[in-house]
């Protein structure tokens, strides 16, 4: 049974709003975006060492807070309602930390691949 107070974002929803497919694995309910903010990381500068350690113990550029108000500014207009937020080491690979970044649930769901949106 499917709730009509939850919205389904189309395809054109979420490409407006700058959200880029994430993977392959196709879902007919996301109900959450993965959102990867700049890092001042040692891999930009060529330490590969160093970013290992680093991916082990790096903080959050932003607090969830934060990141919920960039969100709700920069998807006004889209009809997205961004919910709650919390950064992960692994939100991009479940493997490894090699992708951190922040899962946002959205209110509503959409189909097709994981949507990501680099900040």
């Amino acid at each position: 049974m499917t709730n009509m107070n939850i919205p389904f974002y189309p395809h054109e929803v979420m490409t407006k709003a700058g959200l880029k497919d994430y993977g392959k694995r196709w879902s007919g309910s996301n109900r959450s975006i993965i959102v990867f903010a700049d890092h001042d990381r040692p891999f930009d500068k060529g330490d590969l060492a160093g970013d290992f350690a680093w991916r082990r113990q790096h903080q959050a550029p932003y607090s969830p807070k934060e990141l919920l108000e960039k969100l709700t500014e920069k998807f006004a207009g889209t009809g997205i309602e961004v919910v709650s937020a919390k950064y992960s080491r692994k939100a991009g690979c479940s493997t490894c930390p090699c992708s951190p970044g922040y899962i946002v649930a959205i209110k509503g769901s959409y189909g097709g691949p994981r949507r990501a949106i680099w900040l």
